[in-house]
């Protein structure tokens, strides 16, 4: 899942009382939003009519399975302005405020605001790509013997989506299988958008260009947040260590391949005038004007590596080209001018 995705799913489930995210055990989330509401009869600095407003509300959205988890939190809203302008801050993007705010008032003796305000803080983390500050945030409220929220699936899913992000792949599969089992009337696009993670990164293999992107991408993060620590540095080396492997690799196949039709457009110990592609057709060269041979790259069939020299063609090329450093792009600059410059002159 994009970061874009991530960002659009998780503002959506802020910004609109009306939209929920998850339904976990209805029996449990109901203990809960019971304990909740008496903490607010309890609540001397509310007046009778306050209690009422507020009681009406969270009972109404519990009745909701899909908006049961947002009930502590719509409560809250109404209990604490702080609280609520911290989340009004987060619906626009003023991120900053809205830490600073959430991180005050995760330390709040009311233990509903705290827990509550701890899972939104992880959420602004990752929206800011801070994913290694949410992670022990959302471990603490997953792992609590006796949650204050009714949020824990959306919690499990986020810290899913976070170990992913800081290549804790492992973790991360462990935590969506979770999340999957756990939450079966979760919304199905976010089911699916969890198990499609998880299968990608059963399927990802080191060393690939995929796990070069993902390497890549932390490398990028990391170096925004100036963490250019140990971890950031193994990253990068791990990184140029598997663009030279690849590029060798992809050299290999090339002289392999260009080393097939090559000495059979011959004809009596001279070469055929127009000829140099061989008796198959597949040949790689034709001569120009000065009668020297250049290789062409669009003709016949073309192994996957091949196929990256065209540019155009390259959407993993493009991305890396906008997205990466420049330490980055000079290198995968330099792998495909090695296929431009090999017999190109």
């Amino acid at each position: 899942m994009s970061l874009r995705t991530l960002k659009l799913a998780l503002v959506v489930a802020i910004a609109l009382p009306v939209t929920g995210v998850f339904a976990g055990s209805a029996e449990k989330e109901n203990k809960v939003i019971d304990k909740f509401l008496k903490s607010v009869e309890s609540n001397d600095q509310l007046d009778d009519e306050k209690r009422q407003q507020i009681a009406k509300m969270v009972n109404e959205l519990r009745d909701d399975e899909y908006n049961r988890p947002l009930a502590i939190m719509e409560g809250l809203r109404e209990v604490y302005a702080e609280f609520r302008s911290a989340l009004e801050a987060m619906g626009g993007e003023d991120l900053n405020p809205a830490i600073n705010a959430l991180n005050k008032l995760t330390k709040s003796e009311d233990p509903f605001l705290a827990t509550e305000s701890s899972f939104y803080l992880a959420q602004a983390y990752s929206f800011v790509e801070r994913y290694e500050d949410a992670i022990p945030i959302l471990k603490k409220i997953i792992d609590a013997e006796e949650a204050n929220t009714v949020q824990t699936g959306d919690a499990t899913f986020l810290l899913g989506v976070s170990q992913s992000r800081t290549l804790n792949r492992k973790d991360a599969i462990a935590t969506l299988t979770r999340f999957i089992d756990e939450n079966p009337n979760a919304p199905e696009r976010l089911r699916i958008g969890a198990w499609r993670q998880r299968e990608q990164l059963k399927m990802l293999e080191e060393g690939t260009m995929a796990d070069v992107y993902d390497r890549m991408d932390f490398s990028r993060r990391r170096l925004m947040q100036e963490a250019s620590g140990k971890q950031t540095q193994e990253q990068q080396d791990k990184i140029i260590a598997m663009l030279a492997k690849l590029i060798k690799q992809a050299e290999e196949k090339e002289c392999n391949c260009s080393g097939s039709g090559s000495g059979e457009g011959q004809k009596d110990g001279k070469e055929g005038e127009g000829e140099g592609q061989g008796k198959s057709g597949k040949g790689g060269g034709s001569k120009n004007q000065d009668g020297k041979v250049v290789r062409t790259y669009n003709r016949g069939p073309q192994s996957p590596w091949s196929k990256l020299r065209d540019r155009q063609r390259d959407p993993a090329y493009s991305a890396i080209k906008e997205k990466f450093p420049a330490r980055y792009q000079k290198l995968v600059e330099q792998y495909y001018e090695s296929f431009q410059n090999d017999g190109g002159e």
